[in-house]
């Protein structure tokens, strides 16, 4: 084959000068040119001249000298110049920029895809990249945590949270599976084993208060000591004391509070015992009795107390003791009707109304607390209906003296806690000469037998309300 001409080497060196411009202009741009000469893809440039060559080498394009290409003499390969040597100086140091060998496509067929890399490579790469993930980690961990506090620690605490919170969910797993276990176990036994019947004589409550011996310890908790032993010294001698004090349980029906109310009042006062003995059996009863052989003496209970106009009647009255009234007994909670009674009585003369009329009026204008008594305004409100006079002072010792001194009947209502738990009312209907009032209580005889400074009455009271015709 003929060798290059003149003018075939300088359009060679044109054409390699023109590509290795490209290269360079690539470069400016950002690009690789060794990446791009290994994928004709990426160089489109490159591409077409790679597809000319292909395209001349098939058809055998003729150059202009009338050789073709693939006739050309490859022992005239020198006289093409240093455009081969530069290449490779190129190539080499693209690779070197890369981080590979200096001639890496050096050796390699024209045409030949780049070779990859080997098994032994990817290995090596794997391994190093594993063994920078724990010592990655570490670092953060410094940079995040305090500098008081050593990675290694903190990841033992993490761990042991987490260990905490499993043991947090196991445990009461495995103990509500022992639980259940157990029970099975016991309703198996329990439905196997003979069912034996209960003792007649074991006790169903904590007293057995079916005997006819006293309770102490029930009278000590309901009563407090003072009060249970005084009603435990009148069992000795009374035999309606005894059974109450060996029935403590059947005033309990109605409530605490009255079974309380009903046995302080056997122990504080002798003349209601026939009423708290009647209590558990007779309560409720339906209406008064007009039985004058249970009444009790209206008269002075004591010598050292003057008569005056207004009588002295008790709610316990076994007349009417026993009748409802604003859900409890009259004996219990009837102070209210019963100073009204007192005080109708002693001004009109007239005997027919009694506390149970009044209670049944107090009802009726709905001027009643359940389980507590009348309200104070229906002694007011009810004094009209009666044909009183009523008027509504605040209690002082001026007033009540003043009221005393025109021969006035008075109703005070007591604070709660002096005379009794609750709100109570009673009657002052004279003054001795001494000074002192003349109280009627209808729920103590005791209160009633002895004189009371004005002072001290009007310390107590929270209401007074003055009666004439």
């Amino acid at each position: 084959m003929p060798p290059y001409d003149d003018e075939s080497r300088e359009a060679a060196r044109a054409r390699l000068q023109a590509r290795t411009g490209q290269t360079a202009r690539s470069n400016q741009r950002g690009g690789s040119s060794a990446r791009r000469r290994q994928d004709p893809r990426s160089n489109p440039s490159s591409n077409r001249s790679d597809r000319q060559r292909q395209s001349n080498r098939a058809s055998g394009e003729r150059r202009p000298d009338g050789t073709s290409r693939s006739s050309r003499n490859r022992s005239a390969a020198p006289s093409r110049g240093r455009a081969p040597e530069r290449m490779e100086q190129r190539n080499g140091q693209a690779g070197a920029r890369r981080g590979g060998s200096g001639n890496r496509g050096a050796g390699r067929p024209r045409g030949q895809s780049p070779s990859r890399p080997s098994n032994d490579r990817l290995r090596r790469n794997s391994t190093r990249l594993q063994e920078s993930r724990p010592a990655s980690l570490y670092r953060r961990l410094e940079d995040v945590l305090p500098s008081a506090i050593p990675p290694i620690f903190a990841i033992a605490l993490v761990l042991l949270v987490v260990f905490l919170i499993a043991l947090m969910i196991v445990v009461p797993s495995c103990n509500r599976n022992a639980a259940e276990s157990a029970a099975n176990a016991k309703s198996s036994q329990t439905a196997s084993a003979p069912v034996e019947e209960p003792s007649a004589a074991a006790p169903s409550t904590e007293f057995d208060f079916d005997m006819d011996e006293p309770h102490e310890a029930a009278l000590v908790k309901l009563l407090g000591k003072e009060t249970a032993a005084k009603l435990l010294n009148k069992a000795k001698t009374n035999s309606d004391v005894m059974w109450i004090c060996a029935h403590v349980n059947d005033y309990a029906f109605d409530g605490t509070e009255t079974q309380y109310k009903v046995l302080k009042l056997a122990a504080d006062e002798d003349e209601a015992i026939p009423f708290v003995r009647s209590y558990p059996s007779s309560y409720p009863t339906a209406s008064a009795s007009s039985d004058e052989s249970q009444a009790i003496s209206s008269d002075s209970p004591s010598s050292s107390v003057p008569a005056t106009s207004i009588p002295h009647v008790y709610q316990w009255d076994q007349r009417w003791a026993n009748t409802g009234f604003a859900g409890n007994a009259m004996g219990v909670s009837g102070s209210g009707p019963t100073c009204l009674a007192m005080v109708y009585q002693g001004l009109t003369g007239d005997k027919s109304k009694t506390p149970y009329d009044m209670g049944k009026a107090a009802e009726e204008a709905k001027a009643v607390n359940d389980k507590l008594g009348m309200k104070a305004e229906f002694l007011y409100d009810g004094a009209a209906a009666l044909k009183l006079d009523c008027t509504e002072l605040y209690p002082t010792y001026d007033t009540i003296r003043d009221a005393l001194l025109t021969g006035d009947a008075i109703v005070l209502v007591i604070e709660p806690g002096r005379f009794t738990s609750t709100e109570s009312f009673v009657v002052i209907s004279g003054m001795a000469d001494n000074g002192k009032a003349i109280m009627n209580d209808p729920y103590s005889i005791e209160h009633s037998s002895q004189l009371w400074d004005i002072d001290e009455l009007a310390a107590i009271s929270t209401a007074m309300y003055v009666y004439s015709v």
